[in-house]
């Protein structure tokens, strides 16, 4: 026997044989990893249907640069999200908390608002916003 302690090796442990990219990519492929990836890529459409395509409606509209570019601060709601949602997850919804349960009523709630904002931006003329100057005497 030998006095000497054994040290273990420093590094990854190696990969078993049979094991390469193509395996480890099948991951993704999983049912609950699709089902991650619809529900992300369905969260931005809200944010690009407001920044993108509103953006492009309102410039061909004829509305000012400057006047768009206020539109980016809706960003900030998704930007601050960290500070609202633990709010959201613990504020009840009266009438429909205990109908549907907190999460649930909420969800139906922001879906209805999107909703209701799409319906409204369909059915609005922006170049009926325009802002013209006051003059003064």
């Amino acid at each position: 026997m030998s006095d000497t302690p054994s040290v273990p090796k420093s590094g990854p442990p190696p990969l078993p044989a049979g094991r390469g990219w193509s395996q480890a990519l099948r991951v993704y492929l999983e049912p609950a990893s699709l089902r991650m990836l619809t529900l992300g890529f369905a969260a931005g459409l809200p944010l690009l249907l407001v920044l993108g395509t509103l953006s492009f409606r309102l410039r061909e509209a004829g509305i000012d640069r400057s006047t768009i570019g206020y539109l980016s601060w809706v960003g900030l709601a998704y930007g601050f999200k960290w500070v609202w949602a633990p709010l959201v997850d613990r504020m009840p919804l009266p009438g429909l908390t205990r109908w549907l349960g907190r999460r649930r009523a909420w969800l139906l709630l922001s879906q209805l608002a999107i909703v209701a904002g799409l319906v409204g931006m369909a059915f609005s003329d922006p170049r009926g916003m325009r802002r013209t100057p006051i003059k003064g005497p």
